[in-house]
């Protein structure tokens, strides 16, 4: 599906395309490699960012989901957590 998408985004002139959404995720690789355009993995780039600056905890903020949460804590974050999990 994503890489259907990403020739029409080819088509009408783009020239990367961007993984954004968390759960798209779950198929980077694949998509990496069927992919008519550059892949910018959201999460690949988060990861920079944080390393680049020494940061080692990760505050999520929106509508993850357990599994999204797991796929990011998957990555190279040392702790991540998420509002629901302290109460208010």
């Amino acid at each position: 599906m994503f890489a259907a998408l990403t020739n029409c985004l080819a088509s009408a002139g783009a020239e990367a395309v961007a993984v954004t959404s968390l759960a798209g995720h779950f198929c980077i690789n694949e998509f990496k490699a069927l992919s008519s355009l550059p892949v910018i993995d959201a999460i690949y780039a988060l990861n920079a960012y944080f390393r680049e600056r020494g940061l080692h905890k990760l505050g999520l903020l929106g509508n993850q989901s357990r599994d999204e949460i797991s796929l990011i804590r998957g990555h190279r974050f040392s702790r991540t957590d998420s509002p629901g999990e302290y109460p208010l």
